[in-house]
């Protein structure tokens, strides 16, 4: 699998040009990671299960790697044998159910990084929160996380577009490899898709169109 000391070395090479340190090209790879992880991608899914606490409106601690949970069925509550999704509402609305009142949570908000239910838990119900992994960036020449070992060429066309309209001021090249990292794009949105098993050819909350510059 493509490492961050390998990607350097690709993109170096095509760059041909010295005056563009190894920090920077490090630099513009994990920006390029960053601006990719909000469009979801099938490798980025995870899945967190709790056991709430009866007459407690907290969820509980988010994942140390959470980003953003599902924007459909992104947090369940299990009820015996069914499973039952909870509906967002904006913390104004969510303000409104003033009082306490126990039984199965129906809604959630997020206030200060946590999720609140309401009503609050009768129960030790379980609950599922699918979400959406964020990354650390790749320091160490042998760092690899998900982009890497699944989208290595986005990370590389992406950061090849930027590099040549921001350190060469090319827009031919620019174009050249924007134009690649789209088609790069379109694979991995259909594929999100496939492997979800739907019709949609876009990841979960992503626009369809992959829009130019990411960073």
């Amino acid at each position: 699998m493509p490492t961050l000391g390998s990607l350097v070395t690709d993109i170096s090479t095509i760059l041909n040009d010295s005056s563009v340190p190894e920090t920077r090209i490090k630099s513009a790879i994990n920006s390029t990671i960053d601006s990719l992880e909000t469009y979801g991608f099938w490798f980025q899914q995870a899945m967190e299960t709790y056991t709430l606490t009866a007459g407690a409106n907290l969820l509980g601690s988010d994942p140390t790697n959470f980003s953003h949970e599902f924007s459909r069925g992104g947090l369940t509550i299990q009820d015996g044998t069914e499973t039952y999704p909870l509906k967002k509402v904006h913390l104004q609305e969510y303000d409104w159910f003033n009082a306490q009142n126990n039984a199965r949570p129906l809604v959630y908000t997020r206030l200060n990084e946590q999720f609140l239910l309401y009503p609050f838990p009768d129960q030790a119900y379980t609950a599922y929160l699918r979400y959406f992994k964020t990354y650390s960036d790749l320091v160490n020449d042998g760092d690899t996380n998900d982009f890497t070992d699944n989208a290595a060429r986005l990370v590389k066309y992406q950061t090849l577009a930027d590099l040549f309209i921001d350190e060469r001021k090319s827009t031919e090249r620019y174009n050249d490899y924007k134009a690649r990292a789209d088609m790069e794009m379109r694979r991995l949105t259909k594929q999100s898709g496939d492997r979800r098993g739907t019709k949609r050819t876009t990841p979960d909350g992503v626009m369809p169109t992959y829009m130019g510059r990411l960073s």
